[in-house]
């Protein structure tokens, strides 16, 4: 995708379909419970960026914790929702779970026993969760049609939560999902107010109806995850077809809200640049890219700013701003306007 056009790089979203056959991940409960630092151990390649995190992680996750995780365990549940772009934990973690070379998995083994020993811990969530994927992707999915999801998938009790990260877009599917042995991280997570609920590796899904398709390029798909309590989620899935309609309005009305700003930011909307304008650089932008003199501190935020993102008082290295912000890597002037930014 082109850098002048950013998209959601959010764990809640995806950027394209996956729904492939593949054999299940057996072995990984076998390992012994293990340091957060050893159960990467054997993830390559090593970096600094991936240290820093798990220092990061342990320094900042939830612990002491009121259900019973260990210090690692918490950990591993803030690591993975760290965002880091596309070197995010996350990231390579799902990518080695949909690879088709099940071999790949295997370092992965002692991470996922502490992850999923922490999981086991905390409450189960059966409610309706949301998930987002950009474009539209109703045409995979045929009523009554099974399908596995072999990636550690997160979702928000929050419909709104993910029309944020999908603001940008023109075209979006938004995934309801009934689910059954939903994990609540809230409270574990780098980000507390997203009510990130995860459905493990291997969560089975049935279609339960045709997709709704609305005319604001919002496609809805009902799935409800695969139980063996089926006259329980017979019921709720009847109760759910019911409310659907009532869900697609509210949809459409948030839906032009976030035309408003159309950006995952949050901040007002360039007409123009279709980038940020919620900030001005004090210095000659363009001038100081070429000559290798750009500085980040010169961004400064305008009167009237409703972009989310911020300086952070901690450093990271030469980084200085936020984690989010950090998603940029050096390339945060391509998010912001820059229309009068060399004037």
């Amino acid at each position: 995708m082109a850098d002048d056009t950013p998209h959601s790089t959010s764990r809640f979203v995806d950027v394209e379909f996956h729904n492939k056959k593949l054999s299940p991940i057996c072995g990984y409960w076998n390992e012994k419970l293990v340091s957060l630092e050893d159960a990467l151990k054997f993830i390559e390649p090593r970096s600094d960026e991936l240290e820093n995190s798990i220092k990061t992680a342990k320094k900042d996750c939830h612990f002491p914790s009121e259900h019973g995780l260990t210090h690692d365990e918490s950990a591993a549940i803030f690591l993975y929702t760290m965002e880091d772009g596309d070197n995010s934990l996350y990231r390579v973690l799902n990518q080695a779970l949909r690879s088709e070379d099940r071999s790949i998995v295997k370092p992965w083994f002692p991470y996922l026993k502490l992850f999923d020993t922490a999981l086991t811990k905390l409450p189960t969530v059966k409610k309706n969760i949301w998930r987002g994927v950009i474009g539209d992707i109703s045409q995979y999915f045929n009523k009554n049609e099974e399908l596995t999801w072999w990636s550690i998938t997160s979702c928000s009790l929050s419909m709104h939560t993910i029309m944020h990260f999908l603001a940008s877009e023109t075209t979006i599917t938004l995934i309801l999902i009934e689910a059954v042995h939903g994990k609540y991280v809230t409270g574990y997570t780098k980000y507390p107010n997203e009510d990130e609920v995860l459905l493990g590796p291997g969560t089975q899904l049935r279609v339960v109806s045709d997709a709704l398709d609305h005319p604001g390029g919002v496609n809805v798909v009902h799935l409800v995850e695969v139980s063996e309590d089926s006259d329980e989620q017979l019921a709720s899935a009847m109760s759910t077809i019911s409310i659907l309609p009532e869900i697609v309005n509210k949809i459409t009305f948030k839906s032009h809200q976030h035309q408003r700003f159309a950006l995952v930011c949050g901040g007002r909307r360039c007409p123009d640049c279709k980038r940020c304008r919620d900030w001005h650089y004090s210095g000659i932008l363009d001038s100081e890219i070429s000559n290798g003199t750009y500085n980040r501190k010169n961004w400064q935020r305008v009167q009237g700013a409703t972009c989310r993102y911020h300086y952070d008082v901690h450093r990271f290295g030469d980084r200085i701003f936020e984690h989010r912000f950090r998603n940029f890597r050096d390339r945060d002037h391509q998010h912001f306007c820059r229309c009068n930014q060399n004037k």
